[in-house]
């Protein structure tokens, strides 16, 4: 028949004419808006109804060409057209990928393209005749998915009918028929747009209950979270915060997804949460009476608040223990801390205790121990006569020379703190035991009793005795503590009984010089 058919209607310059029938299709869901929501599984089932191929150069269907625009991420072919040739053995209608005419020159698919009447079964329809028929109707379905992305994708959906002068083995290529368009639209919501987290300040301290917010979108949901550091709460485009006692830093993260599905990317921001720690500088607490001492803690920013306290001096009124408070801001946290300040109570009144005062060196001994209290932690200070001692204790070792003179001990006591006590001083009387006796009275007569006048002595150097009579004459000196007088003149001659009057100076072992007066009475 499609011999006859040639001989006819094979003619030069063949106009290529129309040769599909009426085309229509369903689509299961329908769109909405002329969109699809992403991921949405679609069912096309495309019809054609009547083939006018074989008035232009005996051309049969050869199949049914699928187009479809990016936005389609899958297919699945699920019924193919019917058969409507009447051929023994029955041929078929099989989906493929692709498609290459017999010549080579045409390469289509994927979609449904028919096997048969002529040519071998080998699952290549391009090497053979299409499907006859003029008044049928093929109709087959393919189910399509739509992209997860939210990427305003075509979704276009053509279905183009070839003859099997264009697509298959019959070399009259008479008719060619546009592609149809089934649908063109495109995946709804379109790219999501959330706006960057908005924040007071990407810097917070522990503890600290912060808002974060990004602009919203009628009909979108936000789903926040945080890395760590803290408890969030999630309210839609906003979420509040309240951060742990841990320092570090911690993202906040949101995604937004619209009312058609769509997801938005992950907007993040990193949240640095400092610890809220106060640091005093001020190098001691404790402090003497009438001292001040200025306040220092770090960050500078707040203010101090306490009694004794002039701004951030404090003055040591009084004895006791105080708490200054320091009140300051760090980063949206209001923190309180307190530095413990001592003010030391007062010295007992200080004294100096001694075992004797006024010191007879031929009654006591030269080694002299003087006290104060013997309180814990302090420090004492002695002087002697203005000379600082090299000893700190309570107590003090002095060793007293021969030698008569008035001295003054001090004292005053440092603590730990660095507060005095008063200064005590004590005066001691040292008394030289350089003693001289003179006798009163001495018998020159020879009887070996008390013949001599002799003097005797202890420390005493360089001594000098001038004795005189009644008229003022020196009659004899004595110039050593060893010599002594027999009562004459120095010139033979006897000095008479009386008084005799004498003045002697001398010197003590200090080399301090010494006049002593009196008398003696001269008896024969």
């Amino acid at each position: 028949m499609k011999k006859l058919l040639l001989l006819f209607l094979i003619l030069p310059n063949i106009i290529f004419g129309q040769c599909a029938g009426n085309q229509s299709f369903t689509l299961n869901p329908a769109p909405v808006n002329g969109n699809y929501q992403s991921g949405t599984v679609v069912t096309m089932c495309y019809t054609m109804t009547g083939w006018n191929g074989t008035n232009f150069g005996a051309n049969w269907i050869e199949g049914f060409d699928l187009n479809l625009g990016p936005g389609w991420v899958s297919y699945t072919p699920v019924t193919p057209p019917n058969d409507c040739g009447d051929f023994t053995p029955p041929q078929q209608w099989i989906w493929l990928e692709s498609c290459t005419n017999n010549s080579g020159t045409l390469t289509v698919g994927p979609g449904y393209f028919y096997e048969g009447p002529t040519g071998p079964i080998d699952g290549n329809p391009g090497n053979d005749w299409g499907d006859f028929g003029t008044d049928c109707q093929w109709t087959f379905c393919v189910q399509l998915q739509v992209s997860d992305d939210c990427d305003p994708q075509s979704l276009l959906i053509e279905v183009t009918p070839y003859a099997d002068g264009t697509m298959g083995s019959w070399g009259n290529e008479a008719c060619f028929d546009g592609p149809f368009q089934v649908f063109n639209g495109t995946v709804a919501g379109g790219l999501v747009q959330t706006s960057p987290i908005s924040i007071i300040s990407d810097t917070v301290c522990v503890g600290l209950t912060q808002d974060y917010s990004v602009e919203f979108t009628p009909g979108s949901t936000y789903n926040w979270n945080i890395s760590g550091g803290g408890t969030l709460i999630n309210n839609n485009n906003s979420s509040s915060v309240t951060w742990g006692g841990i320092p570090g830093n911690y993202t906040i993260s949101v995604q937004e997804t619209t009312d058609d599905g769509c997801i938005g990317d992950l907007i993040e921001t990193t949240i640095v949460v400092v610890d809220t720690l106060i640091t005093f500088g001020q190098p001691t607490t404790g402090l003497c009476l009438g001292d001040t001492t200025q306040l220092i803690a770090n960050p500078g920013s707040g203010f101090w608040n306490g009694d004794n306290l002039v701004g951030n001096v404090f003055n040591a009124f009084q004895s006791g223990t105080f708490y200054p408070y320091y009140f300051v801001n760090i980063y949206g946290c209001a923190v309180v801390d307190s530095v413990e300040i001592f003010v030391r109570e007062p010295f007992d009144s200080v004294t100096i205790n001694s075992g004797v005062d006024d010191l007879d060196l031929c009654i006591h001994s030269n080694e002299q121990f003087y006290w104060t209290t013997n309180e814990f932690g302090v420090e004492w200070t002695w002087h002697v006569d203005g000379v600082l001692q090299s000893d700190t204790d309570y107590e003090l070792y002095q060793f007293w020379q021969d030698t008569t003179m008035s001295h003054t001990i001090t004292v005053y006591g440092t603590d730990t703190i660095g507060c005095k006590s008063n200064t005590a001083y004590i005066n001691v009387d040292v008394k030289a035991c350089h003693r001289l006796f003179v006798p009163i009275s001495f018998t020159p007569n020879g009887d070996g009793y008390n013949d001599a006048f002799k003097i005797v002595g202890q420390s005493v150097y360089e001594p000098h005795m001038m004795i005189f009579n009644r008229d003022g004459q020196i009659v004899y000196e004595i110039k050593s503590i060893t010599q002594t007088w027999n009562g004459n003149d120095g010139n033979g001659y006897y000095c008479p009984n009386g008084v005799y009057n004498w003045i002697m100076t001398y010197k003590d072992d200090e080399g301090f010089g010494h006049t002593q007066k009196g008398h003696i009475v001269l008896i024969r």
